[in-house]
């Protein structure tokens, strides 16, 4: 999990408990994936996902919602 106002170079997890602290409170804009482990389009957008939040850690959040 992603603590307010750091960076993350890899996506971060988003729950249902941890959606108001890590989307909603974000310090920074967030690009929230909506995903599910069985979608093969999702699985396939994994490695752009991983690639944004590295080269955009600092300027926005990115985050997965299962």
């Amino acid at each position: 999990m992603q603590l307010k106002g750091t960076t993350s170079v890899k996506p971060v997890e988003v729950t249902d408990t941890s959606f108001e602290q890590d989307i909603v409170q974000s310090s920074l804009p967030v690009l929230l994936d909506c995903w599910a482990p069985w979608c093969g389009p999702c699985r396939m957008m994994a490695p752009v996902m991983n690639e944004l939040a590295e080269s955009l850690a600092g300027t926005v959040t990115v985050a997965k919602l299962k």
